[in-house]
């Protein structure tokens, strides 16, 4: 495993990334998927991003490919494509990981109320999780809503509120 890393590592130092995925491009649609999600894992995001973007375009209704290509997008800090997605996302069925990713790139991206919801149903789903707090907290703070970021933490409980985290906020 560690010498595939740095494979992969050198690969990409060399610029030859896109003649390593070439071959890749003649597997099944699965197998091609556990490679970007390992090269994503391993920091190759342009590449992991590319054959992700791929899967999606092929299989545009296999959600699987759509999240995991979201999630590349903001690992990747391409926020502006990745919040171009967000309305093909459903709140109600998207995993938290997913979630998580749509809300940083509405946020980076400075689409507040998108941020907002995402961040609401990240706190719905995992309600005692400080950074999905933090991140509504600091949107409301960057659109302006100072009442509303007070309010979110000012809810904490104060255990949360002493920590560093939320103090450097």
């Amino acid at each position: 495993m560690f010498a595939r890393r740095i494979l992969l590592s050198a690969i990409a130092a060399c610029g030859l990334a896109n003649v390593y995925a070439q071959g890749i491009d003649q597997l099944p649609a699965a197998e091609r998927h556990v490679r970007a999600i390992e090269l994503l894992r391993n920091g190759e995001h342009d590449v992991a991003t590319a054959m992700l973007r791929d899967l999606y375009e092929g299989e545009p209704d296999t959600t699987t490919y759509l999240y995991d290509y979201v999630v590349a997008l903001a690992w990747s800090q391409q926020d502006v494509v990745a919040l171009s997605l967000e309305p093909e996302l459903d709140p109600e069925l998207a995993p938290l990981y997913v979630i998580d990713a749509i809300a940083k790139s509405a946020r980076n991206a400075r689409a507040y109320e998108v941020a907002i919801k995402w961040y609401l149903r990240a706190i719905e789903l995992e309600p005692d999780e400080l950074d999905y707090r933090i991140g509504l907290a600091l949107t409301h703070a960057e659109a302006g809503q100072y009442q509303e970021a007070d309010s979110v933490f000012a809810a904490l409980p104060r255990e949360q509120r002493a920590t560093t985290t939320v103090v450097a906020a």
